[in-house]
């Protein structure tokens, strides 16, 4: 598991999924791995050559070096004195199991590296290797002819686990990746769990305070004004809730998005308007009553006054200055392991919360992939890149006992990171771990990754700072991953999350708009009718021609 903090305020329409995959052909001679378990190949020449040309975990003879686009968290500092982001516990394990160096050919963190990749992608200058992390620079990567096709590699190559797993998503994924019937990349597949936001809050203020875990709205709001006014935790410059976007996607928290989903609005969904016709939610009537109601909250100090320019968006959580913040399941890696560390009396727990009128939790589903692993045209092995892909997924499933990993690194320090998950992956593992705490499975029914996360949680829960790298896992899936179990989750996918033409050309200027309206509904310097007027202008400057374009591509 990564922090996965990556900084993309106003992701409004996400990738695409509208072609076929087609898969043939052959390449790539790398070393038998034979005594290794892995090497199906039998006594027969032929046969060991077929199975050897492409096995998804054949170890090169000699080291094979490859250049690479590095992604870095900048506020991670999970690696121990000697290592580097290309140089490290990951490196190391794929050099043992694929004889792979890796080289940085350049190397940048937030949105640094996306300025990398759009340099690279003008200039044409690329490394063997990179992780692109939006549709929209794959699309452009493609389009500029400079990267190879994957679709023989993917069929050859693939590990059935990875073959597995995007079957399981319908193979969603690669069509995600897919253009003219070729398969462009390697794509990520990611646990639909990751975008489902919940609240987060501190469970010894509210036992202080004898108050219940809000969840309604109002009962939020409630609480809220009670941890600001008895102030708890007695803390200097307690703030209420944080928010880095106010609908953010997978990766973009601390956000609002429950409070916009308790009024039944999905302002990065398409959705079907009254009559039946595709909008963008991010026009719907019930995202400006969501705006009335934050703008009323902020205005009471419910909302961080500073939201919409705090750059450190996680200090007021690591710091426990505030009390309750919406995230997605994992917030134990990070910034609640942080929090802890501060505070050790600190009790968080996790709710679905609030819920909406119907007395469900909706929430948003997103894309089955949004990160992608690029090949360089004319890289001569292609398939290596896909054998990092096997290793890595079959290291991050828990499936290698010699790998040996120290869970307080933090994944994102894997060469090339975008992981390849079973769409319910988290769910599953919660629902073992949790019916073996509470007796209900056998602990030796569960994999080795699930045996891992109930031993840390029976290990770490009265004490989570004795190992906080294993609470911080144990946590996440314990506290935050079993809330997705909970019966009145209710999914709602969106109609469509491609990208059309004109998304390229004037999405851009249309998130920009919608930031700057909302911020100034939000913190009051413009009225809610504001939102008229943004409709207005947002169809008139592309959104009506954007909207036309999805509607026509979910013809029948």
């Amino acid at each position: 598991m990564s922090t996965r903090f990556i900084r993309n305020f106003t992701l409004l329409f996400v990738l695409s999924a509208m072609l076929t995959t087609a898969c043939t052909g052959g390449a790539g001679k790398p070393e038998s791995t034979a005594g290794t378990g892995r090497n199906t190949a039998t006594a027969n020449p032929e046969a060991t050559s077929i199975v050897e040309e492409h096995d998804p975990f054949g170890r090169y003879e000699e080291p094979l070096e490859i250049s690479i686009g590095k992604s870095l968290n900048l506020s991670d500092k999970s690696l121990p004195e000697g290592d580097t982001p290309i140089s490290n516990q990951f490196t190391r394990y794929l050099e043992k199991r694929l004889n792979l160096k890796f080289k940085a050919y350049w190397q940048a963190g937030g949105e640094a590296y996306s300025q990398k990749v759009s340099v690279a992608t003008a200039s044409g200058d690329l490394p063997d290797a990179m992780v692109v992390y939006s549709y929209s620079e794959l699309r452009k990567l493609v389009d500029a002819g400079l990267v190879e096709d994957m679709t023989e590699v993917i069929e050859q190559y693939a590990s059935p686990l990875v073959k597995e797993i995007y079957a399981a998503g319908d193979h969603a994924a690669t069509k995600a990746a897919t253009f003219g019937g070729r398969v462009m990349a390697i794509p990520a597949s990611q646990g639909l769990g990751d975008s489902m936001y919940m609240m987060f809050i501190r469970q010894d203020w509210l036992d202080k305070l004898g108050l219940q875990a809000p969840t309604t709205l109002e009962e939020l709001e409630h609480v809220i004004a009670e941890f600001l006014d008895k102030n708890p935790g007695n803390v200097k410059d307690q703030i209420g809730l944080p928010a880095y976007s106010l609908f953010g996607m997978t990766n973009n928290f601390p956000t609002l998005n429950p409070i916009f989903a308790s009024y039944g609005a999905f302002p990065t969904n398409w959705v079907k308007d009254k009559d039946g016709n595709v909008m963008s939610g991010l026009i719907a009537p019930e995202t400006r009553e969501s705006l009335a109601k934050l703008r009323e909250m902020y205005a009471a100090g419910l909302i961080d006054k500073e939201f919409a320019l705090r750059k450190d968006v996680l200090e007021p959580i690591i710091s426990n200055r505030t009390g309750v913040f919406f995230g997605p399941w994992w917030m134990g890696f990070n910034p609640l392991n942080q929090s802890m560390q501060n505070d050790p009396e600190a009790q968080w727990k996790a709710y679905l919360a609030p819920l909406g009128k119907d007395g469900k939790y909706n929430t948003h589903v997103q894309s089955p992939s949004s990160m992608f692993y690029v090949v360089k045209k004319g890289y001569k092995h292609p398939e290596a890149i896909m054998k990092l892909v096997n290793v890595q997924t079959e290291n991050e499933q828990g499936l290698d006992p010699e790998a040996d990993m120290d869970l307080g690194v933090d994944w994102v320090n894997e060469p090339l990171r975008a992981p390849v998950d079973f769409p319910d992956s988290i769910e599953k593992d919660a629902e073992k771990v949790i019916k073996a705490l509470n007796n209900e499975l056998p602990a030796d029914q569960l994999t080795s990754k699930q045996k891992r996360i109930y031993e840390s949680w029976l290990k770490t829960k009265d004490n989570p700072t004795s190992d906080i790298a294993a609470w911080s896992e144990a946590f996440s899936y314990v506290v935050g991953g079993g809330q997705l179990l909970e019966p009145q989750l209710n999914k709602v996918p969106s109609l469509y999350y491609g990208e059309t033409n004109t998304m390229v050309t004037k999405g851009a200027a249309l998130g920009k708009l919608q930031q700057e309206v909302f911020n100034k509904i939000i913190m009051g310097s413009a009225p809610i009718e504001a939102f008229d007027q943004f409709v207005i202008d947002w169809k008139k400057q592309g959104g009506d021609e954007i909207t036309a374009e999805v509607a026509e591509l979910l013809q029948p």
